[in-house]
């Protein structure tokens, strides 16, 4: 099978937002991750579609019912999972209007070169918790962490992974329901400090390191409001870190902003206006769900109606 190569198929934004329009949704393509790349007016004419497994069988019965439905054929290509990535975040950027942030520098030099002077042992069974409270309040720490943590609330990523592995740190962004990583692999010398200086902004004990936690860390940045859920779980290498950013939004956002299709929004609208019945919403996690929910509420009167929310 041919395999998807950006220095020889040079695909228009344009035409990738025409195919997602058009012909397969968006919802579609990040939940089997997949993307429309050209179309073909043969005999009979087809879509090019770029999967990172071309093998899937429940895309691509998704894929042919979709097209079918429009006369058009399934012509796959397979596509490296940094490709796709690079393509949805090139689109989505595209399509989301941005407000204006103020642009900020990351430089992981300087922390990393204190970092390197720092003799932290992480092969012991039980790792001295002095050392790593130590090492958590050290400069070239705290502005590592919150270089990661700035980041992140610069780019509107709803996760921050950190991951501990056998040689490096690993530290990967959810944005748009797709995960990349944004930073060069970090020594493993500092992946106790880093764990370490997460616990202590959540309100955890760092001494711990046997049971999964949760906590709160509360932010301002730019003027803008979030709190951020941290969660721990324990690994081969240490403790991996989860950290999902939420915004406190003064204004729910609208239908407008969460679907692209009007004939989509027109009918969702529609269907509001009933008294009875019921509307489902279901998908993968990450993929906009809970906006989505959101912005179906702040679309119905809510001075005549009382709304309950139940999470499943």
């Amino acid at each position: 099978m041919e395999f998807f190569d950006p220095n020889t198929h040079q695909i228009p934004l344009e035409q990738i937002r025409e195919l997602i329009d058009r012909y397969i949704p968006l919802e579609m393509c990040r939940c089997y991750g997949l993307i429309p790349l050209s179309k073909d007016d043969g005999s009979p004419p087809s879509i090019l579609v770029g999967m990172m497994n071309p093998d899937d069988l429940e895309a691509l019965d998704r894929l042919n019912r979709q097209l079918k439905a429009q006369g058009l054929a399934v012509r796959r290509i397979a596509i490296a999972s940094e490709h796709y990535q690079q393509l949805m975040r090139e689109f989505l950027d595209e399509n989301t209007p941005h407000q204006p942030v103020q642009s900020i520098r990351f430089d992981l030099d300087s922390d990393l070169d204190a970092i390197a002077r720092l003799e932290v042992r992480v092969d012991e069974t039980d790792p001295d918790l002095g050392a790593s409270l130590q090492d958590a309040g050290s400069a070239s720490i705290v502005g590592t962490v919150n270089t990661i943590l700035a980041k992140a609330l610069q780019e509107g990523v709803s996760d921050i992974h950190v991951e501990p592995q056998a040689e490096q740190l690993r530290i990967r962004f959810r944005k748009d329901g797709v995960l990349s990583q944004v930073f060069p692999p970090l020594p493993r010398q500092i992946i106790p400090g880093v764990v370490s200086r997460f616990k202590i902004m959540a309100g955890l004990d760092i001494a711990e390191r046997r049971c999964p936690q949760v906590g709160r860390i509360r932010r301002l940045f730019q003027d803008r409001k979030f709190d951020l859920r941290v969660s721990t779980l324990p690994n081969r290498f240490g403790e991996k870190i989860v950290v999902r950013l939420q915004e406190y939004a003064a204004n729910p956002l609208r239908l407008e902003q969460v679907m692209q299709k009007a004939e989509t929004r027109e009918l969702v609208k529609t269907l509001l206006q009933h008294n009875s019945g019921l509307i489902l919403v279901s998908g993968h996690s990450y993929v906009g769900g809970r906006n989505t929910l959101y912005a179906m509420l702040a679309e119905c009167d809510a001075e005549e109606k009382v709304f309950v929310l139940w999470k499943t």
